[in-house]
């Protein structure tokens, strides 16, 4: 069963919060660590798939669960610990 993009990324951020405990992360760490696991996850097939993450991610911020530190693409997890 896959996840929808929201739900495997909201997993990425909480296992990103065991590696920066003080939520402070860039959406370049999130690529590294985490996007081959979310496209697994989602069962993916796109040709962009780092695209999509970074639309989630402003998704994700609109609704709070990130919030934007800066123009660099760094964010702060919100994410109940």
């Amino acid at each position: 069963m896959s996840l929808h993009w929201h739900d495997a990324v909201k997993a990425a951020l909480g296992r990103m919060l065991e590696r920066y405990p003080d939520g402070i992360i860039t959406l370049k760490q999130l690529k590294v660590y985490e996007l081959k696991r979310i496209v697994r996850d989602t069962g993916s097939t796109g040709r962009t798939p780092g695209q999509t993450l970074q639309r989630v991610c402003q998704e994700l911020r609109d609704i709070g669960v990130l919030e934007f530190i800066d123009d660099r693409g760094t964010y702060r997890i919100r994410l109940p610990h």
